[in-house]
């Protein structure tokens, strides 16, 4: 796999950018912001005092940091129900079907200039586009089946959809590991010049090398953790578009005929970006 430039990835991951309404703040971006302004714990109260607090603060955390995914789910699943719904063919007339086309094509359009803009976003465009056709075809296959969820298309795509799950879970290990052992060297080298007193020489601004050898690894984690929190966000959101019991059967069928025309663009732009 191609490594994503550091630059698009710390612009996704702090929200900047223009895949913000399809994926929302990451948590990599909330967790950074905690650690870099959160609220610091108490001075002078004493070793068990300050435990106490530590507690207690990563309690307040843990309980803020569910309630702002809860608030982004909705966010982002009211923004996919309106866009789906505005599709052509939403009063399910014998037009829908010549209308999605262009619900597709504008769809493959919008991917194709967040491309043009940069073309590292590739990997981001490819999981949300994946995200959408999996759990769309799901949906279409659980309607169309008499067996439901036990539909052999639907038993399909669940079980592509686990075994993606499990391999990205895998693969986040290993970086994970990969990213320990070489975060060890870069403190052993430090160590070193520290117990020598060397100061390394050469331009002060170049990084070390242990370090510059050691960012790919490290993005690629940071890839690998984000790629998990899309994913999972993702699967809640189109969870409540979905299963809204607040509109009929046909226009859930034509949402999830919908998500799979956006999974469809975004996949097919994404790897016509390679």
């Amino acid at each position: 796999e191609g490594f994503i430039d550091a630059r698009v990835f710390f612009s996704v991951l702090l929200g900047a950018d223009a895949l913000e309404p399809y994926i929302g703040r990451v948590r990599l971006a909330e967790m950074f912001g905690d650690a870099l302004f959160g609220a610091s714990t108490g001075e002078g109260e004493g070793e068990g005092a300050e435990v106490d607090v530590d507690l207690a603060h990563t309690a307040q955390d843990a309980e803020r940091s569910k309630r702002r995914q809860v608030r982004r789910q909705v966010r982002l699943a009211m923004a996919l129900i309106e866009r789906l719904d505005a599709r052509p063919g939403g009063d399910l007339t014998e037009s829908s079907a010549s209308a999605a086309p262009d619900f597709r094509g504008v769809a493959f359009e919008e991917a194709r200039g967040l491309l043009k803009k940069d073309k590292s976003v590739e990997r981001f465009l490819s999981e949300i586009g994946w995200v959408y056709l999996n759990r769309g075809e799901s949906y279409l296959a659980r309607a169309d089946s008499r067996f439901g969820s036990f539909g052999l298309q639907a038993l399909c795509l669940r079980l592509r959809r686990g075994g993606r799950e499990v391999s990205q879970q895998a693969n986040t290990a290993k970086l994970a590991l990969r990213s320990y052992m070489k975060l060890r060297t870069i403190v052993n080298e430090a160590d070193e010049q520290a117990g020598t007193g060397a100061d390394g020489g050469g331009d002060e601004d170049e990084l070390p090398a242990s370090l510059t050898d050691a960012l790919p690894t490290f993005m690629e984690t940071f890839w690998s953790l984000t790629a998990h929190d899309i994913t999972g966000t993702l699967n809640k959101v189109v969870e409540r578009v979905l299963a809204d019991a607040s509109v009929s059967s046909a226009q859930r069928r034509h949402r999830a005929e919908g998500l799979c025309e956006l999974g469809h663009a975004f996949v097919d732009a994404a790897e016509a970006g390679r």
